[in-house]
């Protein structure tokens, strides 16, 4: 039994269809709804009418670069203990999906993959280095953090106030550098090594029985990791490199950044200019999709290209059916 933890905040439709196609026997599918969602009280009444489809007790408001993020994935985390003792089953994974996801696999193909695979975690992970982007994270402390975010939500436009103040915030984490001041400096005396990677993963009941733990213990260092930037790009793959299963783990090696994590997000190409989100997948890009190794992809997006969804359920049933 394998738990799908599905965080959104609009398109309803969307949602609807990604819900849809990751029920089976041997999945439940827990939702956190954003609290500032436009999904409308119908339509959150419809899913959770749904079997095997539970929503969080709780609604945040969820923020990227924010630990929000990792508290909505505790949430929903919380969520399925609670289901496990009111169905009395267990669940070996817990998979983490945003709403914009899709399947490009049958999710009885991905339950069966998963089983062969326990208790693996399927996870992106880099050890922090310079010259990769996981050393930027760590670069501020929580005073110049919390700057960083003064500035960000007080000025959503970049301007001239913007500047000025953006130039005093990159000083101070200059001068905080030079006096070892950083969150990378706190980590290193903790002696905590320091990991990152896709927000999106699939980890093992052993995995999150230890990041429920720690989280829950509120200890200070983790709290730290929590103020940084991205959190949810490090504090999961930081704490599953403490677990137990931290052997288990494949780590890129050394300058790479390999998607690990079976989520592919689509950042790059070849013939299409970089920008500084995933690109939204339409029917060009199927033969990508398929021929990638990858069970989820995102962006998805059926206002831009519906056909697409249509696709990728007839390969993923045909292929698992000629498989079985």
């Amino acid at each position: 039994m394998n738990a799908i933890l599905v965080m959104c905040h609009k398109d309803f439709d969307q949602v609807k269809r990604l819900i849809n196609r990751c029920i089976s026997n041997e999945t439940r599918i827990i939702v956190h709804i954003d609290k500032k969602s436009n999904i409308t009280n119908g339509e959150i009444e419809e899913m959770a009418s749904s079997h095997g489809v539970y929503l969080t007790d709780e609604r945040l408001n969820g923020f990227l670069d924010d630990r929000s993020l990792v508290d909505i994935t505790m949430l929903m985390i919380d969520k399925a203990h609670k289901i496990e003792k009111q169905e009395n089953i267990h669940f070996q994974y817990y998979c983490l999906l945003s709403g914009q996801d899709y399947l490009t696999k049958h999710i009885d193909d991905i339950n069966d993959r998963l089983s062969q695979a326990y208790p693996k975690p399927i996870i992106d992970c880099s050890a922090y280095q310079k010259n990769l982007w996981i050393y930027n994270k760590f670069t501020r402390n929580p005073f110049t953090q919390s700057i960083n975010k003064w500035i960000r939500f007080k000025f959503k436009k970049h301007n001239i106030i913007w500047m000025g103040f953006k130039g005093v915030e990159i000083f101070i984490r200059k001068l905080c550098q030079s006096l070892s001041i950083t969150d990378y400096h706190y980590f290193k005396r903790k002696r905590i090594d320091l990991f990152g990677g896709s927000a999106w993963w699939i980890l093992p009941d052993i995995a999150i029985d230890y990041i429920s733990k720690e989280y829950n213990a509120g200890k200070r260092h983790w709290k730290r990791l929590l103020s940084s930037v991205t959190p949810e790009e490090v504090f999961f793959q930081t704490l599953v490199m403490q677990s137990p299963l931290a052997n288990l783990v494949d780590v890129n090696p050394k300058g790479t950044t390999t998607q690990n994590c079976k989520t592919w997000a689509y950042f790059f190409d070849e013939d299409k200019p970089p920008i500084n989100h995933p690109y939204i997948f339409t029917v060009k890009e199927f033969d990508k999709l398929v021929n990638k190794d990858c069970w989820f992809a995102r962006k998805f997006d059926m206002s831009v290209d519906s056909e697409i969804f249509d696709l990728l359920d007839k390969h993923a049933n045909e292929y698992y059916k000629n498989k079985t």
